[in-house]
């Protein structure tokens, strides 16, 4: 990771972490529907970035979040499965040609279609793994599962919403 993208990867950091922590937090539609902007943060790190260090941030990242949710490492829980399944997930949406591996993920460099599913997969991967630890097993499965489903709506119409605004000159 070069210093420019380090300090613009501190910079999307604290953005999104306190978006989530002081305004997000608090924000349910129906008691159902939660927001979890701040995946965002591993959703877009450059695709040349080494495991190890993925799993670090995330761990580092899930537990922050969990210190002010008070949620006893669920968040970092998540966010470390959602690394780990990532190369997986990009290896799968990659076409034959390729992609640089310094370009960070964003609509802008992947296009809108490549994008929307990556975060659908890694999003719905997040709220599944984090909502039935929460519910500490599958007894509540279909409240559980509405929760995912509305939450993952939620969570991916805010965050492409957010690159668009982010992106204006974003690919259509």
């Amino acid at each position: 990771m070069r210093i420019g993208s380090l300090i613009r990867f501190s910079v999307v950091f604290l953005f999104y972490m306190i978006l989530q922590l002081f305004w997000v937090k608090d924000f349910a539609l129906f008691n159902v529907a939660f927001c979890f902007i701040y995946i965002v943060i591993l959703i877009s790190l450059p695709l040349d970035i080494a495991m190890p260090l993925l799993m670090l941030i995330a761990f580092a990242i899930g537990i922050s979040v969990d210190l002010f949710y008070d949620t006893l490492g669920i968040h970092a829980a998540a966010c470390v499965a959602i690394t780990f399944f990532r190369p997986g997930i990009i290896r799968l949406l990659t076409p034959l040609g390729g992609y640089d591996d310094a370009v960070e993920i964003s609509i802008k460099a992947m296009g809108i279609r490549w994008y929307s599913i990556y975060v659908l997969v890694l999003v719905f991967v997040h709220l599944f793994i984090l909502f039935f630890l929460e519910a500490g097993g599958f007894h509540l499965f279909y409240w559980t599962l509405a929760k995912v489903f509305c939450s993952l709506l939620f969570t991916c119409f805010i965050i492409i919403a957010f690159q668009y605004l982010l992106f204006s000159n974003a690919q259509r």
